[in-house]
């Protein structure tokens, strides 16, 4: 998932339920005056512009974009980042007492590289002060991220397509869960059980694959085998603190038009790719469209492969005191 450029090209299928997905619940989120947005999972930044962005207020303060990926940063700030629109690379599921200040630090680093803040600088918004050698502090909007007091907090996180990658799917809520303003809501849409789990699980037994893919069920998210996902997922939330307003896992399908969209979807997000010589990629690659084919994984019909998978879609709240 490394490869941002064929992700943006790949990713129909996430753009699609994202899409269709924050359409439907638009009207549900509560837009207040200047709405600052998080999105965790930004990918390659399609999603966080061509999307969200143009469903946001007029008067919406900033949005950030979010992924663990430095690839994928850099490719959605060179191609997406605006005034108010900064990405930056961080790990939701990192383990830490100061997720904020540290989320801060990042995104005034952010606006600091980015041109069109350079260009539009207002006058009274300093983004970057160096204090001493051994570290840097952040101010943005005037607010320090080493200030207790005035850490700021989002109104509405967003995350879509990406959850289901995350090892420690507590801790990354945790951490959104901390990053919300009391009363702020999060809409999160992520694979609960899909076949590209299958897939990984058939080759990690398959030889050469499995010596490069021992550690697959850090991958396959529990929801994957479990025969009720979405009360193992409202029983998470709710132990760390949620309201849940809606929680649902639906079953969807998508068509990919030829087998070459299929191939650049499935060779897209695959987290073992890296780890294949590359003499051995286009046999791992055979591999993985032969595997989809026998395991009945897609249906082909005129030449066009259909998938169904089921999508776990959560809105969520942070009670206000």
């Amino acid at each position: 998932m490394e490869n941002a450029e064929l992700y943006s090209a790949a990713s129909g299928m996430q753009k699609k339920d994202a899409e269709e997905i924050l359409t439907e619940f638009r009207d549900k989120l509560n837009w207040s005056r200047n709405v600052r947005i998080l999105d965790v999972g930004c990918g390659s930044g399609e999603v966080t512009t061509e999307i969200i962005l143009p469903q946001l207020p007029k008067d919406f303060q900033e949005m950030i974009g979010l992924d663990v990926s430095i690839d994928m940063v850099k490719h959605a700030r060179n191609v997406h980042s605006q005034f108010n629109v900064n990405f930056i690379q961080f790990d939701i599921a990192k383990k830490s007492d100061q997720i904020t200040r540290e989320i801060m630090k990042s995104i005034g680093i952010s606006k600091n590289i980015n041109p069109h803040q350079k260009e539009k600088q207002k006058p009274d918004d300093e983004n970057i002060k160096t204090a001493t050698s051994s570290r840097m502090i952040v101010d943005y909007q005037g607010i320090s991220p080493l200030d207790n007091k005035k850490n700021p907090e989002f109104d509405i996180v967003f995350s879509f397509y990406c959850l289901h990658w995350v090892t420690n799917q507590k801790v990354a809520l945790r951490n959104i869960f901390k990053l919300l303003k009391p009363g702020g809501e999060a809409l999160f849409t992520f694979l609960a059980q899909s076949p590209i789990f299958t897939l990984y699980r058939a080759l990690s037994k398959t030889t050469p694959w499995k010596d490069y893919m021992q550690d697959v069920e850090q991958y396959i998210p529990f929801y994957q085998d479990a025969d009720s996902p979405v009360e193992k997922f409202v029983e998470m939330v709710k132990a760390i603190g949620f309201t849940v307003l809606t929680s649902e896992c639906r079953e969807r399908d998508y068509v990919f038009e030829n087998s070459s969209s299929l191939r650049n979807a499935i060779v897209a997000v695959n987290p073992f790719l890296s780890r294949i010589p590359s003499s051995l990629r286009k046999d791992y690659i055979s591999e993985c469209l032969y595997q989809t084919k026998i395991l009945n994984l897609v249906s082909v019909k005129n030449n066009r492969y259909r998938v169904t998978y089921k999508l776990m879609v959560a809105h969520v709240k942070k009670p206000e005191p």
